[in-house]
C-alpha cells in the first residue's frame, strides 16, 4: 500500500473560529448571483426529553452498528393481537464494570420517553458486541443480530433473536439466540473469511403479503495481507406472524457479491476496500450496498429482485477536482515545502466508514451522510489537508442512475451543483473570500468528528427520515473548537474536551437543508444546552423514524427526532487508547424541531411582499457607503440591519425606524473603530428571511 502522509494544515483562522451559530449563519448566505437570499436558518427546536441514563459502560467505543441505526421506532399498534406499540427499542453492547465482559443489551422507551426496561438480551456471559436491529412492521417485534464466540474455535458467530412483543404487548420476552452465520462452517470466498459486525433488515417478501424478509448482512473482518476489503455475506429468510408464535426455525439463505469478493484480494493491484452499508425498501423488492471505495469512489451494488440473483454495479470516480488558489501575489496557496504549488487539488471521502443510508422518495433515491476531504495525488502521494474536511448529503438516483450530493456546512452559494463547496470562495465568484495581512488565501476550516486526534475510528454520521411528510434529519459531531483547544488557539480555551452535536434538517426530501443546530456543554456560548450540563456527548446516534408531532397555531410543523449517545467521562476512546479507563453512561434523549414546509424551503426563493430591495452604493467603496433597501409595511417593525466581516462576526448594527429606506455605513465597527479592508456583508433580518448582499470596502 502507498504510504499515507498526513498534512495537517494550520490555516488561518476565520470563517471556521465563529463564536456562535448565529455569527456562522452569514457564510452558508452568501450569494453573489443575487441581492436576496432566502435561507432555511437555523430551526427552532427544545428537549421534549432531556437526556437520561440508561446504563453504565466501560466500553467507550462505538455502542451501536456501525453501519445501521441502533435505535428504531415501533408502529403505532402490535398485530395481530392489537396491542398499543408506539415505544422505541435500542440494541447496543456495553460493559458494566471495568473487569466484565461486554454484553448485548436492549432498552426498551415507551411513547412518553420514559425507560421501561434495560437488560442483556442473551444469558451466556460472554464477551458480545457490534448489535444490529430493525423492527417487524406488523407485530413491533425488534429482531437483532450480534457477534460473539459461542464456541472454543477461533472464529466468531453471528447470533440471532428476537422479542415477543406481540405475545403479551410488552418488551423482554427474548426467544433463545441462535447461530445466522457460522464462520468457519460455512461456504465463504476464503477460508479463513470472518463475517462480523451483522446488521438486520426487514422488508417485505417475494412470498406475499403475509410474508415478510430479513436480512443479516455481515462484513469480512479478515485481512488477506492488504487489510480487509470489508466485502459481506448476506443471509435472508422469510417468514410469517404464525412462523414466529410457532418459533418455527428460519430458513436462512447465504451468497456473497462476487465483484466485492474480488476486491478482497491478497494481490496489492486488486485488492480495495470498501465502506458499505446495506439499505431495504419498505414497500418493494429493491436492496443495495452503497458507500464509497478507496479506488472505485462512489459505488452502489443494486438488486430489485428482493436480493436475490445479481446486483448491479454502479459507481463513480468522485474525485472533485478543484483549482489551487492563488495569493494576492500571484503565488499559489497549497504548495510543498520548495514552494511547487499542489496539482490535481481535489475532494473525495474522507474518514467517512460509519454511517447507514435510506431509501427516501418513494424508493427513488438512496442517501447517505458522510464527509469530503481535500487531497491531492501530487506526485504519487496522498496527501490531505486535516481542517479541510466537510459533512455532505450523498444519493443514487436508482431511476437515472446518477450520483450526487450537497453541502450540509458551510453550503456556499450553490450547495446542490457538482462542485464542493471551497472553503475559500464560499460566494462562488472565482475569487478567494479574504486574504491575512500578507495576502495569504484564508479559508473555512472543518473537523466533524467528536475527538481531536482521531477520526479514522470515531466518525459517525447519521440520517433519519420521515417518508411521508419529506422530512431529513443529518447528525454528526463537530470537534472543530475542541480541536483548536487541544492545540491552544487562543480564545479556545474554555471548548477543551467540548464536542458538538449538529444537526441538519430538510423538509423537501434533501432538496435544501437547514443551517445545522449545534448543541454543546458550554456555558460560555450561545449554542450551549444546560440539558447537556457537564457532558461529553460523542457517537450521536438518532431513531429511524422522525415523529409527527403536528403543526402549532402557526402552522409550524414539528417532529420528534430521537437521540441516543454516550456520556464519556473522559475525553477520548480508552478502547482506542485514548483518555482514562473510566467508562461513560449511555443515554436516550429526545428533540422536537421545527421542520420547514417543503413548499417555503426554496434556499433561493425571494419574498416580494417581505423585502423588495437591498443594495448599496459605491460598491466598491472607500470611504463610506450608502446601503438602501426597501421593506413592506408589515416587516418594518423590529427590523434591523447588520454589517458582518468574512469571518461571520458581525461588526456594526443598525435599528431601523419606520419608514427608514437607507443607512450610510463608514466603515467602522459598533466601537467606532475603522475596519480594514475587505469584503463584508449587509443583512436585514426580519422573522425568519434573510436578505444579505456583499460589499467590498477599499483602502
Amino acid at each position: 500500500m502507498k504510504k499515507i502522509l498526513v498534512l495537517i494544515v494550520l490555516c488561518v483562522l476565520f470563517g471556521s473560529l465563529l463564536a456562535n451559530s448565529k455569527e456562522k449563519e452569514i457564510i452558508d448566505l452568501l450569494n453573489s448571483h443575487s441581492y436576496f437570499i432566502h435561507s432555511q436558518r437555523t430551526p427552532e427546536y427544545e428537549f421534549i426529553v432531556d437526556p437520561v441514563n440508561i446504563i453504565t459502560t466501560y466500553y467507550d467505543y462505538q455502542p451501536g452498528s456501525y453501519n445501521a441505526l441502533p435505535l428504531h421506532i415501533q408502529p403505532e399498534v402490535s398485530q395481530p393481537n392489537g396491542y398499543p406499540a408506539g415505544g422505541a427499542y435500542i440494541a447496543f453492547h456495553a460493559k458494566e464494570t471495568a473487569g466484565g465482559n461486554r454484553r448485548a443489551y436492549f432498552t426498551y422507551i415507551d411513547e412518553s420517553g420514559n425507560i421501561v426496561t434495560t437488560a442483556t438480551i442473551s444469558g451466556e456471559n460472554l464477551w458480545e458486541g457490534f448489535l444490529g436491529i430493525d423492527l417487524d412492521p406488523v407485530t413491533a417485534d425488534p429482531f437483532v443480530a450480534w457477534h460473539v464466540n459461542v464456541d472454543e474455535d477461533d472464529p466468531q458467530e453471528d447470533l440471532f433473536s428476537f422479542d415477543f412483543y406481540h405475545f403479551a404487548g410488552g418488551a423482554g420476552l427474548w426467544n433463545d439466540p441462535s447461530i445466522v452465520i457460522n464462520n468457519g462452517n460455512i461456504e465463504t470466498p476464503h477460508p479463513d473469511d470472518k463475517f462480523i459486525w451483522p446488521n438486520v433488515n426487514i422488508g417485505p417478501s417475494p412470498l406475499g403479503s403475509e410474508y415478510r424478509r430479513i436480512y443479516v448482512t455481515a462484513t469480512n473482518a479478515t485481512d488477506h495481507g492488504n487489510g480487509s476489503a470489508h466485502n459481506p455475506m448476506i443471509a435472508y429468510a422469510d417468514f410469517t406472524t404464525e412462523d414466529l408464535d410457532n418459533m418455527t426455525p428460519f430458513d436462512w439463505n447465504y451468497y456473497t457479491i462476487p465483484q466485492l469478493d474480488e476486491w478482497d484480494s491478497d494481490d496489492p493491484e486488486i485488492y480495495t476496500q470498501s465502506k458499505l452499508a446495506f439499505v431495504t425498501s419498505e414497500t418493494d423488492g429493491k436492496v443495495a450496498f452503497i458507500g464509497w471505495n478507496v479506488g472505485h469512489g462512489f459505488v452502489v451494488f443494486l438488486n430489485e429482485n428482493y436480493g436475490e440473483g445479481e446486483y448491479s454495479y454502479f459507481h463513480d470516480d468522485f474525485k472533485k477536482y478543484v483549482p489551487n488558489p492563488q495569493n494576492q501575489d500571484g503565488s499559489y496557496r497549497f504548495v510543498d515545502d520548495n514552494g511547487v504549488p499542489y496539482d490535481s487539488l481535489n475532494f473525495f471521502f474522507r474518514y467517512s466508514g460509519y454511517f447507514n443510508a435510506e431509501f427516501t422518495e418513494d424508493n427513488s433515491k438512496i442517501k447517505f451522510i458522510a464527509n469530503m476531504g481535500m487531497q491531492t495525488d501530487y506526485d504519487g502521494l496522498n496527501l490531505w489537508w486535516g481542517y479541510c474536511i466537510y459533512p455532505k448529503e450523498f444519493y443514487f438516483d436508482v431511476e437515472t442512475h446518477e450520483f450526487g450530493f450537497y453541502d450540509l456546512y458551510p453550503q456556499g452559494a450553490n450547495p446542490a451543483d457538482d462542485t464542493p463547496m471551497l472553503p475559500w470562495d464560499l460566494d462562488e465568484d472565482g475569487i478567494p473570500d479574504n486574504y491575512d495581512e500578507n495576502g495569504i488565501v484564508q479559508y473555512v476550516e472543518g473537523w466533524p468528528f467528536f475527538y481531536y486526534l482521531s477520526a479514522a475510528s470515531n466518525n459517525l454520521y447519521r440520517l433519519a427520515k420521515n417518508e411521508e411528510k419529506g422530512w431529513l434529519a443529518a447528525v454528526w459531531s463537530d470537534g472543530l473548537k475542541a480541536r483548536y483547544a487541544y492545540n491552544e488557539v487562543p480564545g479556545y480555551e474554555d471548548w477543551l474536551d467540548t464536542p458538538e452535536i449538529a444537526i441538519s434538517v430538510s423538509g423537501d426530501n434533501g432538496a435544501s437543508w437547514s443551517e445545522p443546530i449545534y448543541l454543546n456543554a458550554n456555558p460560555n456560548d450561545e449554542n450551549y444546552a444546560p440539558e447537556l450540563e457537564g457532558m461529553i456527548p460523542c457517537y450521536i446516534n438518532v431513531g429511524n423514524k422522525i415523529e409527527d408531532l403536528g403543526e402549532d397555531e402557526n402552522g409550524d410543523s414539528h417532529g420528534k427526532l430521537h437521540l441516543f449517545f454516550l456520556d464519556d467521562n473522559s475525553f477520548g476512546s480508552s478502547v482506542l487508547g485514548h483518555g482514562l479507563e473510566n467508562g461513560g453512561m449511555l443515554k436516550y434523549a429526545a428533540l422536537d424541531i421545527v421542520f420547514p414546509n417543503s413548499s417555503t424551503s426554496d434556499n433561493h426563493q425571494i419574498e416580494k411582499n417581505d423585502f423588495l430591495l437591498i443594495n448599496n452604493y459605491p460598491n466598491p467603496f472607500k470611504n463610506s457607503t450608502n446601503i438602501y433597501f426597501e421593506i413592506s409595511k408589515q416587516r418594518q417593525k423590529d427590523s434591523k440591519l447588520e454589517i458582518f466581516n468574512i469571518k461571520g462576526q458581525c461588526v456594526k448594527e443598525f435599528s431601523l425606524s419606520q419608514n427608514q429606506n437607507s443607512v450610510i455605513w463608514d466603515a467602522k465597527d459598533n466601537h467606532g473603530k475603522n475596519l480594514g479592508s475587505g469584503i463584508y456583508f449587509a443583512k436585514i433580518q426580519n422573522g425568519k428571511t434573510d436578505y444579505i448582499h456583499k460589499m467590498i470596502f477599499l483602502k
